[in-house]
């Protein structure tokens, strides 16, 4: 169990923002952040789609607090799987990051407004940084594709969206930001956790980097061989792995096989919410 984090104590030194595209591995990249004794990390708070916009510091705090121990509480459901993480106890006092893997719009909403992340830094009194989740764009395409019914040409206008909005803050190039490619998370979790961790400020425990790897995947989930893909759909996925440095090596068949010989989940890793404990 975790003691009730008290905004009132809490006096983090980083507020870290996850983003990325939308299946791009930004809830397992929130949970492994919330499972360090010294951090929290919510999922989403209602306040992050606008920026907690009209909420002061101890609000925002109170807010993420209470996100991330419901989310905890409820095993961090999202879509049909489960991603909590087992933690030890958290205290207030020794929180030293907090963070909140962030709702899409507010993504836009930096790219659109680069006063949003000054203000942000200058309300919370710490230092603003981004850990920025990508994953292959065929992958996220064709996910998005298969979750939502919609056109693999209309979610591909929607990754672009994203992605452009990514570019404007990049460029922008006034906070730090660290770079997590999903594939190279699922296949050496130890390592990159190692280096996030240590990024943002705080080593760790090979026992906690073991819970960690119960939570992944055996393999990337390689969506992309369930679609039929237009020449046209290709050529503009492509362009972008060219456009975006982030994206750049990304191709359709990279690591592909046979169909009958994808590689199935890890019975161990992230579980459908129907198993979850």
């Amino acid at each position: 169990m975790r003691e009730r984090l008290s905004p009132d104590f809490l006096n983090p030194r980083s507020f870290v923002l996850v983003v990325g595209n939308a299946r791009s591995g930004t809830t397992i990249v929130g949970s492994i952040i919330d499972s360090h004794p010294r951090m929290i990390c919510a999922n989403e708070t209602t306040a992050s789609a606008n920026f907690w916009r009209g909420l002061d510091r101890r609000e925002i705090l109170e807010e993420i607090a209470a996100n991330s121990a419901a989310n905890y509480a409820s095993n961090r459901p999202s879509e049909d799987y489960v991603y909590a993480i087992e933690t030890e106890a958290k205290f207030s006092g020794d929180i030293a990051v907090i963070g909140d893997k962030v709702w899409n719009p507010a993504l836009l909403l930096m790219a659109g407004q680069s006063k949003l992340l000054d203000n942000l830094q200058e309300l919370m009194r710490c230092s603003v940084v981004l850990v920025h989740c990508v994953r292959n764009p065929f992958d996220v395409v064709a996910t998005m594709h298969r979750r939502s019914g919609l056109s693999l040409r209309d979610r591909l206008g929607w990754y672009t969206m994203h992605c452009e909005a990514m570019q404007m803050i990049l460029d922008r190039d006034e906070f730090p930001v660290l770079l997590v490619r999903h594939e190279d998370l699922v296949a050496d979790s130890r390592a990159v956790c190692r280096r996030m961790f240590g990024w943002l400020g705080h080593v760790t425990t090979d026992e906690h980097l073991t819970r960690i790897q119960k939570r992944l995947f055996l393999q990337p989930h390689v969506t992309r061989a369930s679609v039929d893909w237009p020449a046209d759909i290709v050529a503009e996925v492509a362009d972008l792995t060219s456009r975006f440095s982030y994206l750049s090596g990304y191709r359709l068949e990279s690591g592909l096989r046979r169909r009958e010989q994808i590689p199935k989940r890890r019975s161990a890793g992230i579980t459908r919410s129907s198993r979850a404990r």
